[in-house]
This record gives C-alpha cells, sequence and structure tokens, in this order.
C-alpha cells in the first residue's frame, strides 16, 4: 500500500485536459532554459572565468582524468603533483562523479568546462522545479522556486570557483524528488527503481564531496523522511498506525544509504583508507583547524547583501510568511524548518541545535564546527521552497495577504533599527538595491488580496523582477571582487610558461620537484603578504637556480 495517496481516474480523461498543463510546464521549462543562458553568458561567452580553486585543482584534476579515461586506464596515481600522490582515492579529483568523467573525456578542456558550469546549475533549477510541481505547487510557484535556486548569487558565484557546492546543490532536489516519488508508489518495482534513482544521486554527492556535503545532503533527505512517514499522511492513510509508518521510514531510509553506498564504492572506499592513513584521519577534531569560521547573528544580513551570499529579496520576503500562507501545503513546514535549521548551524557558537545534534548524530561534532556555514547549502533549497509555497498559496488567500506582509517589513525595519545602533564605522545591513527588491516583494503580497483581478499580470511582473534582481546581483559579485576571478582561455591557459620550460631544461627530462609563490595569491606564507612584485621576481629567480 503506497504512503501517500495519489489520484486515480477510472476513465481515460480525453488528451485535450492535460494540454494547458503540458504547455505551461513546456514554457516554465523553456523559460528557466532562457534564464541559465542569461545569467551564464556572462560568465562563458568569451573565454572562462576562473576562480582560484577551479584554476589549481578542479580543471587540472578533470584534465588528468579526462586524459587517462580516453586512454582506457585507471586513473590511480597522479605523477605530477609532490613527486606523485594518489589520484582516485582524491575526494576532489572527480573520478566516479560522472558528469565529470564524461565531460572531460568527450570534450576538449575550455569546452568542457562551461558545460559543467553551465548544465550544473541548469539541471539544479530544473530538479527544483520538478520537486516543487510534485508537491503540486502551481507554475508560476515552482518556476520562481527553481530560478532562486538554481541562479542564487551563492550557486552562481561558487559555480566559477568552488564546485563541490554546485555538486551538492545539483543532486540534492534530484534525490529528495526520487524519494518522494518511491513513498508514492503502491507498486513494488516502482518503489525499488525510484530508490535506486535516489540511491544513485546520493552516490553522485558521496563522489563530489564526502564529508560534510554528504552529511549535510543525507541529514535534509533523512529528515523528509521522516516528515513525510511520521508527521505528513493524507486522508486515506490516517488510520495507518505508528509501527507501519516507521517500517517505510527504516526500510526507505535503510535502502537508500545502503544503495547510494554501494553505488559509491568505488570512489568511497580508497578515499575512506586514503583518510585513515593520513594526518587528517577522522577529522579535524585533534588539530588547531577544528573550529574555524561560522557565522555570528548579525551575518545573516549577508543573505541580503548583494554578494556571494544573496538569495534575494523576494526570495526572503516570500520565504518569510510561507509558514503563514501556505500552512502545511507543498511541504512549506519542512522547507521552512530546513532553512532555519541551517541558519542556526551555521553559527560559530554552540545552541541547543548544535548541542542536540552533537550527542544524536555520529561523527558531527568531530566534521561540523569546521566552517559550519558551508550547511548554507541546504538553506538556499528551503528558503527558495518556501518562497514558491507561498507564491502558490496565495491566490487562495484574501485579506490575509496585508497582515502576511507586514512580516518581511517588519523583518527589514528591524535589521535597519539595529544597523542605526552599530558603532560607526559599520557597514550598511540591507543595501539600498535590496531594500527596492524587499518593497516589492511586501507591496506583491498586499495587492494580490486588493487587485484578485490582476493577480496574473502582479506575478508574471514579480518573476521577471526577480530574473532582474538575480542577473544584476551575479554579476556585480563576481565583477566587485578584484583578483577573486580571471577570465582565460582555458585552451592555452596551462601551456608551459617561460619559468616551467627552464626549469624542465635544467632538469634534463626528469622528474622533479619545485616551489615558488604567485604574487597575486598570499594564502600559504604570512612573510609574502606586502612584498613588491620585484621580491617574488628575485626569490623565483633564486629558487629556479638553486633547483
Amino acid at each position: 500500500m503506497p504512503l501517500l495517496r495519489v489520484p486515480t481516474f477510472r476513465a481515460r480523461p480525453h488528451l485535450s485536459r492535460f494540454l494547458p498543463l503540458l504547455n505551461a510546464d513546456v514554457c516554465a521549462v523553456a523559460a528557466i532554459v532562457a534564464v541559465a543562458i542569461l545569467m551564464e553568458w556572462r560568465v562563458l561567452a568569451v573565454g572562462t572565468l576562473v576562480g582560484m580553486d577551479a584554476a589549481t585543482l578542479f580543471y587540472p584534476a578533470y584534465s588528468f582524468l579526462g586524459e587517462n579515461l580516453r586512454a582506457g586506464q585507471v586513473p590511480v596515481w597522479n605523477p605530477y603533483q609532490v613527486s606523485g600522490t594518489p589520484f582516485a582515492a582524491d575526494p576532489q579529483s572527480g573520478w566516479m562523479y560522472w558528469p565529470a568523467m564524461l565531460l572531460f573525456t568527450v570534450l576538449p578542456l575550455a569546452a568542457a568546462a562551461k558545460s559543467f558550469i553551465f548544465l550544473h546549475l541548469l539541471v539544479a533549477a530544473l530538479a527544483v522545479y520538478a520537486l516543487a510541481r510534485t508537491l503540486d505547487m502551481s507554475v508560476p510557484g515552482a518556476f520562481f522556486a527553481a530560478v532562486s535556486y538554481g541562479f542564487a548569487t551563492f550557486l552562481y558565484e561558487r559555480s566559477i570557483c568552488c564546485f563541490e557546492h554546485v555538486m551538492v546543490a545539483l543532486w540534492l532536489p534530484l534525490m529528495l524528488l526520487a524519494v518522494e516519488m518511491s513513498l508514492r508508489q503502491s507498486r513494488r518495482l516502482s518503489r525499488a527503481l525510484w530508490l535506486c534513482a535516489a540511491g544513485f544521486a546520493l552516490s553522485k554527492i558521496l563522489a563530489s564531496w564526502i564529508g560534510q556535503g554528504s552529511y549535510y545532503a543525507m541529514l535534509a533527505v533523512l529528515g523528509y523522511l521522516v516528515y513525510r512517514t511520521l508527521i505528513t499522511h493524507p486522508g486515506s492513510q490516517r488510520t495507518v498506525g505508528l509501527r507501519a509508518r516507521l517500517r517505510v521510514l527504516v526500510v526507505h531510509g535503510g535502502a537508500l544509504l545502503l544503495l547510494g553506498a554501494t553505488m559509491a564504492a568505488a570512489g568511497l572506499l580508497p578515499r575512506i583508507e586514503y583518510n585513515l592513513l593520513s594526518n587528517l584521519a577522522g577529522g579535524y577534531a585533534d588539530t588547531q583547524a577544528a573550529i574555524a569560521g561560522g557565522w555570528a547573528p548579525r551575518d545573516w544580513a549577508k543573505l541580503l547583501d548583494r554578494k556571494n551570499w544573496y538569495i534575494g529579496g523576494l526570495t526572503l520576503a516570500l520565504a518569510l510568511v510561507a509558514p503563514f500562507a501556505a500552512r502545511r501545503r507543498h511541504g512549506a513546514p519542512f522547507w521552512f524548518a530546513l532553512a532555519l535549521g541551517a541558519l542556526v548551524l551555521a553559527s560559530r557558537n554552540t545552541t541547543p541545535l548544535h548541542w542536540l545534534l552533537y550527542h544524536l548524530l555520529p561523527g558531527f561534532s568531530r566534521l561540523h564546527p569546521h566552517n559550519p556555514e558551508r550547511i548554507l547549502v541546504l538553506f538556499y533549497l528551503g528558503a527558495s521552497l518556501c518562497a514558491g509555497a507561498t507564491l502558490s498559496a496565495l491566490r487562495q488567500l484574501r485579506s490575509r495577504a496585508l497582515l502576511l506582509a507586514l512580516v518581511p517589513a517588519t523583518g527589514a525595519v528591524a535589521l535597519e533599527l539595529a544597523e542605526a545602533r552599530l558603532p560607526e564605522p559599520a557597514p550598511e545591513l540591507i543595501p539600498a538595491g535590496t531594500l527596492v527588491v524587499l518593497f516589492i516583494g511586501v507591496v506583491y503580497l498586499a495587492l494580490q488580496s486588493l487587485l484578485p483581478r490582476y493577480r496574473p499580470n502582479l506575478t508574471t511582473l514579480v518573476l521577471l523582477v526577480l530574473v532582474a534582481d538575480l542577473f544584476t546581483a551575479g554579476r556585480s559579485a563576481v565583477d566587485d571582487g578584484p583578483g577573486r576571478f580571471r577570465r582565460v582561455n582555458l585552451d592555452t591557459h596551462y601551456n608551459a610558461s617561460g619559468a616551467a620550460v627552464f626549469l624542465r631544461n635544467m632538469a634534463g627530462g626528469d622528474l622533479f620537484r619545485y616551489f615558488g609563490y604567485d604574487p597575486e595569491v598570499r594564502l600559504y606564507e604570512p612573510r609574502t603578504m606586502g612584498y613588491p612584485p620585484t621580491t617574488y621576481r628575485y626569490h623565483w629567480r633564486d629558487i629556479a637556480r638553486g633547483w
């Protein structure tokens, strides 16, 4: 018996009944593709924008991975770094991450890099759209959730520099969608196939970001299983006892974890062994880096700063009222709890929620305190789906929308008052552009009840404002960060420079090691901070002569 009741039809309906719905979904998907092209054109049109992690870690590793796979070899060892290092056991080598293995094997480096960036953001948005529609959100609501998630400035900026966040962001909604569909199946075969799809998505998360990213994704999907089995069960299933629902939870959760680990075994096992042999076996708990990063409550304002953490004023305005507008529809309580829980867990201080999870979850206290703000990858999914749920539910509201509009308005006023009380000099908590967008969201909520005749036009307008807001915020986040990103031609970027050719000639063709500094990268040696470029040049020549 399926856990969730799915409507069935006794008579076969005429195809024309589904054409309007089909056309609406097709138009929405086409619009998401158009938004993806608009958002990514700045990054991919001429050359490729790269960050330090992408240029020094991901692209060289993926290129080496593709070269070995084209030659029919498993890339077990990389002889080109530190006199040789394990490659397949490297958690970020791309081994067993199928999109990287496929694209960088089939395509040249520059084309593979552009396809990798574009497809991850596009498919992440489409996955959220499919999940939202499965949860009975309206087409505009699902479109809003998809765009606000897939093209939030956080993912837009991370797609240039830090791929592991974007990888998890792609597969997490796909895994949740497969879990939701498995719960709705009445046939065991169909349920098993959907569970296999969910396990495959989990295996890709394990292959992309073992450790924190995988732990956070499993927390989200297991929490969703608890919500859908123990808390929400539709009318025809209210007679199902607690023992039966617990059995469904255990079977689905256990099968998901087992399938995900099995499908990821070829990459997971060597990485676990490599970690056990390293100086970070088991995590950071016994090192000075165990506790690092984290947010203070004031840092929540970064979500409204039009830079790398920006979620969008409209998204936040609609997400804040989801518990009141959508109530229990569209899974809104879970998405709101997911977003709020991620914000709380991003704190550098130990809150009651931290204490509870540290005592309940094995290994969480060893992984999470190291840059706990990384859990915010869950926040963006929860907030986007909350916003979509609000947009879907507003057409059923009347005068209550006026009261709902007071929630984001009150929050904005509170933040502005907090900013006024900060000692000078203090950065503004909410930039003027974000305040304008937030105000548009409040006005939209109010007009939904005052002008019901114009609701479709108002919804179209708010969707256009959302796209314009995220587009301009994404461009400013990339353009206003001097030194963080650089536009390069990847076809020639990794060609040997004059210094490299000189070192190769000095070595006589044998493998060797060398060490040097880049004047624009000052992360690892404090004594190089502030040195003029000429110092680096002479320092490099001294090292070259020594080798």
